[in-house]
This record gives structure tokens, sequence and C-alpha cells, in this order.
């Protein structure tokens, strides 16, 4: 089940970013872009990697993970870090489809129903 919730949010990744092929320039957008990044790495993610993604700083990188660790804490996610390895989101399965539900499909897709869509999202619940 995990592999088909991970197929379906690269399928809703790609049509994003194919919508909005700008790279996110303001901190609200990075941060937005940084919750999509890390919801759907399967391993760790460097600090460098990011920076070099979206053209900026690793200072500016740093400052956007600590609103988007904020905004994932409220969720009851954390990150974890590994040295030399990076970072990546810990916590239970349910808890980050949730944060994924809530965050994401009710502030960027207004038209895209919750109803409609909850029931695949948080199809499984271990």
């Amino acid at each position: 089940m995990i592999n088909c919730f991970a197929f379906f949010w690269k399928i809703i990744f790609k049509k994003k970013s194919i919508q909005n092929e700008a790279i996110p320039a303001a901190s609200a957008e990075r941060v937005h872009y940084l919750i999509y990044r890390l919801s759907l790495a399967e391993g760790y993610l460097k600090i460098e990697e990011l920076a070099d993604e979206l053209f900026i700083s690793k200072s500016t990188i740093q400052n956007n993970l600590r609103d988007v660790k904020k905004v994932m804490e409220t969720h009851g996610i954390q990150f974890g870090a590994k040295p030399n390895y990076g970072f990546k989101l810990k916590g239970k399965e349910v808890k980050l489809r949730y944060c994924i539900a809530e965050y994401i499909f009710n502030r960027t897709d207004r038209d895209f129903s919750f109803n409609t869509m909850g029931s695949l999202i948080l199809l499984k619940t271990k």
C-alpha cells in the first residue's frame, strides 16, 4: 500500500510541477515546495541538494526548513537528521498523510475536493 501511496504522490507532484514550472521565489512558496519534496522523498535529502534545486543559498534553505519544521511539528511529524546523509521526515504514516491532505490539498487546490480524495489518502491507517 505504501508503494501505491508514493506512486500517487509522484503523479500529483509531476502534475503540479508541469503546471508550475517556475522555481518558487517567495519564502512561503519555497516552504510549500519543501513540504512536497520531503513528503515524496524515499530517503534522506541534503541541504545542498535542495539549495541547488531552488538556486538559493544553504542559509536560505535552513531558514525555510525551520518554517517547514514548525508546520510538521503541529502535525506530530519530526525531522530525522543523520550526519553525512541529510534529513527526512519521521512519524506515523497516518499523521504524514493527514498533514499532506490538510496542508497541501486545502491550501493549493481549492477545487480539489478533500471529501473525494480523503478516503484515498487515508485509506490505510497503520
